[in-house]
């Protein structure tokens, strides 16, 4: 991306219109990876319930965010492994996390540019008050970072559990 950046100084453009350019893209890639992680998501629960990923599927994507964290919750009582259970935890707070960035990337509203060109985005959270704001391509990148190490946990307890294999 820096070479990209450097051609963009080399044609005398300024450096903001990488932000402007790399932005959308961003956002895309965490909407598509939050897609794929959902999944991940479903595949664990279903596998962790002992049910068919088809049937516990419709349930969670047809229902409220809040149903993954719940239902996850509810079966970490039953993993007597306790290595799976403190992976489990660990995904837990991950996830909970996770639905507050997705939150704020898909529903927040960009407001313009800082003082260094940088694409700043703003969200008012409804259970909290808060306003979240969030700048740029860098930040958008870090957000995907936590949905990779999010995917990461959910395939080390599937391997745990026996139901995916690892090469």
């Amino acid at each position: 991306m820096d070479i990209f950046k450097d051609a963009l100084k080399a044609w005398g453009l300024p450096g903001s219109i990488y932000e402007m350019l790399a932005t959308p893209f961003a956002i895309g890639n965490f909407v598509m990876d939050w897609g794929k992680y959902e999944r991940f998501l479903i595949r664990l629960i279903a596998d962790l319930e002992g049910r068919p990923y088809k049937e516990v599927e419709p349930e969670l994507l047809d229902g409220p965010t809040r149903g993954y964290e719940d239902r996850l919750t509810s079966l970490r009582q039953s993993v007597e492994v306790q290595e799976i259970c403190a992976a489990l935890d660990e995904l837990l707070i991950l996830h909970s996390d996770l639905v507050q960035r997705r939150h704020d990337i898909v529903h927040g509203v960009w407001t313009g540019h800082d003082e260094d060109s940088r694409p700043v985005f703003k969200r008012l959270r409804k259970d909290t008050g808060i306003e979240v704001t969030r700048k740029g391509f860098a930040e958008l990148n870090e957000d995907r970072n936590q949905i990779f190490k999010a995917n990461e946990l959910i395939v080390k307890i599937l391997v745990k559990l026996g139901t995916m294999t690892q090469s």
